[in-house]
């Protein structure tokens, strides 16, 4: 509900456009601002790493907006090609069966996507190392796999676990 208010008030003062958008980091960083002013903290200061976690949610929550305008778009009756929004959230995941094998990947729905990957293992052992929530996912996933092109063992699969650092 108040990821909502926020949100309503961004798109009544042109911050968010009407219909669907680019999340950008400028509209990341006056979300939080607005969300700081609007519901600000009972326990004080917020450490770095709690700013960056709430900046992450901010981009979740007007990836959600985006996606969810998307879908109001999308008549049932006529096929018609909705545009995938950039943003979106670039991942990390490991297997316990697959030692030091690291899987990067993108989506716009971790729960649904880390779901997909369990079917595939028994014991549902897959985990999600790290995530980030970025502006432009294909173009972050290719950086990303080109900074570790020398480890990549097979796709987006890599050994190293010098990977971990780029979530960091």
């Amino acid at each position: 509900m108040k990821d909502q208010y926020i949100m309503q008030i961004m798109t009544d003062r042109g911050i968010i456009p009407e219909g669907t958008f680019d999340v950008t980091s400028g509209m990341i960083d006056k979300f939080y601002e607005m969300y700081s002013e609007n519901f600000p903290q009972k326990s004080g200061r917020m450490t770095n790493s709690n700013i960056k976690f709430a900046k992450k949610l901010a981009g979740l929550s007007l990836m959600k907006l985006n996606i969810a305008r998307s879908a109001e778009k999308f008549d049932k009756y006529e096929k018609i090609k909705i545009d995938k929004p950039k943003c979106g959230i670039i991942y990390l995941v490991s297997n316990p069966a697959f030692p030091d094998m690291f899987k990067i990947g993108i989506t716009q729905d971790l729960e649904k996507r880390l779901a997909q990957y369990q079917t595939g293992d028994p014991f549902r052992r897959y985990k999600v190392e790290h995530y980030k929530f970025v502006e432009d996912i294909r173009k972050e996933e290719e950086r990303y796999l080109q900074q570790m092109s020398t480890d990549l063992a097979k796709g987006e699969w890599v050994k190293s676990e010098k990977v971990k650092e780029l979530f960091v």
